[in-house]
C-alpha cells in the first residue's frame, strides 16, 4: 500500500530505497507516460510516431509571418515621405 502512494511522485530515491523489480517497472511506466498512468511503454512509443503528422500545421504559421512583413514595409514608406 505504501508503494502505491509514492508512485504518483516518481523520484530516483524510490529505486534505491525499494530495489525491487516490480517497483522498477512501475516507476519506468510512470516516468515514460505523460499522464502518469501505468500503461504499456510500447503503446506510448507508437503514439509518438503519430505526432509527426502535426508538422504540417506549422507550415500554415509561416504564411502568417509573411503578412506581418508587408506591414513593416508600409511603415518604412511613410518614414521616407
Amino acid at each position: 500500500m505504501h508503494s502505491l502512494c509514492l508512485l504518483p511522485r516518481p523520484q530516483l530515491t524510490l529505486i534505491f530505497i525499494f530495489p525491487f523489480k516490480a517497483l522498477m517497472i512501475l516507476y519506468l511506466h510512470h516516468k515514460l507516460t505523460p499522464a502518469g498512468n501505468p500503461a504499456c511503454v510500447l503503446f506510448w512509443k507508437k503514439k509518438k510516431k503519430k505526432k509527426k503528422k502535426k508538422k504540417k500545421k506549422k507550415k500554415k504559421k509561416k504564411k502568417k509571418k509573411k503578412k506581418k512583413k508587408k506591414k513593416k514595409k508600409k511603415k518604412t514608406m511613410c518614414l521616407i515621405n
